[in-house]
């Protein structure tokens, strides 16, 4: 009769524990990256053209991180001073979507420095996109502030 109890005890705590493991999993919440991840990835094809344009040597973006004053500042290359830049840069946390901050982009004589005061110290990835001429540019860049 010991076996049977051993049995018994050892099948309770199993099912003691999935049933632990699903309470656990549920509760938790899951981020996605982006709300509507699918609709992106169906168009990531404009995506990739974005990127390649933006690797080209004459479509060349610099971002340096300045560290004394607190701003991350963009250099945008002669071409798109010429043709004119509009777009927007955003600040992502991938730890916490709440963070995330968003500016546009608006260049004096080439360049703009946006502030790092109000962003939380960590690892952030900056996604810079822009328009220049009619045809579109994408960066990333991780940084640590």
């Amino acid at each position: 009769m010991n076996w049977v109890k051993g049995i018994a005890l050892a099948l309770f705590l199993f099912i003691g524990m999935i049933v632990t493991m699903v309470t656990v999993s549920l509760n938790h919440d899951v981020n996605l990256v982006e709300k509507d991840y699918y609709k992106q990835e169906l168009a990531y094809q404009k995506q990739i053209d974005r990127i390649e344009n933006a690797k080209r040597s004459d479509s060349k973006l610099n971002l340096n991180l300045n560290t004394k004053q607190r701003t991350l500042d963009l250099a945008f290359s002669n071409k798109h001073v010429k043709e004119g830049v509009s777009g927007n840069l955003t600040f992502f946390r991938s730890d916490n979507p709440k963070l995330d901050k968003k500016f546009d982009l608006a260049p004096q004589n080439g360049s703009q420095s946006i502030p790092l005061a109000n962003l939380k110290p960590g690892l952030w990835t900056v996604k810079v996109f822009w328009k220049s001429a009619e045809k579109e540019y994408y960066v990333e860049k991780i940084i640590t502030v």
